[in-house]
């Protein structure tokens, strides 16, 4: 082989050295970081979403789950075919059901506020349940509580907040980014989410009730 031909066989053997190593491991985490900013918009509305629906329905963590579950939806919609009429039911369901089941695995929901303090300052009692009244709060004075230092009225704002462990499905990349995460992040529940291969999107939402609030505490 003439020396030009050998110098252009190795320039195009070091160019795909340079490609294989350099450009796909930047074109795959752009791609999986793409993802992730994609689920992590869904994450935060479907927060936003259990916090509505538990506004609406006395704080029950029950009622902001399934709300919770319904908003996952999108991530977990997988079809191989085009969208249309004829199937858009049957994939709903389908995608309904597995984000039931990741939310039930891979989901906490917190309840911020109102805090049990707060149902110790404000809370009368209905029945068996202490509840914290929603209506007249305009009335209500504006003097703090003993116990959660909060007003009345702050009370009866409704804040959570959702850690959901997203999935990562980019090859190479995926593993790169769990030891590095691994590494750094010493959160336990977040440590949960790495050891099964995703990683921990956290959001939170506050809305201020509609409903008399319940004490779902112990």
């Amino acid at each position: 082989m003439a020396p030009r031909s050998r110098q252009k066989a190795a320039a195009l053997v070091e160019f795909q050295v340079v490609l294989l190593l350099g450009l796909l491991p930047l074109v795959l985490g752009t791609l999986q970081l793409a993802l992730l900013l994609i689920a992590n918009h869904v994450v935060h509305y479907a927060t936003y979403q259990a916090a509505r629906s538990g506004a609406t329905a006395a704080a029950d963590p029950a009622v902001m789950q399934r709300a919770l579950a319904i908003g996952l939806m999108p991530l977990h919609l997988v079809t191989s075919d085009p969208v249309s009429p004829d199937n858009i039911t049957s994939l709903a369901l389908a995608a309904e059901l597995r984000s039931s089941l990741a939310t039930r695995l891979y989901a906490r929901l917190t309840l911020l506020r109102p805090s049990a303090a707060a149902f110790a300052d404000f809370a009368t009692t209905v029945g068996n349940d202490r509840v914290l009244r929603n209506d007249s709060l305009l009335q209500q004075p504006l003097t703090a509580g003993a116990r959660s230092h909060e007003t009345v009225q702050q009370a009866n704002v409704l804040q959570i907040q959702v850690s959901y462990c997203h999935e990562l499905i980019v090859p190479l990349i995926n593993r790169a980014l769990l030891q590095l995460l691994q590494t750094l992040d010493g959160d336990p529940w977040h440590q949960a989410c790495y050891v099964v291969g995703r990683v921990p999107l956290v959001a939170q939402a506050a809305v201020s009730m509609q409903s008399d609030a319940r004490f779902h505490g112990d």
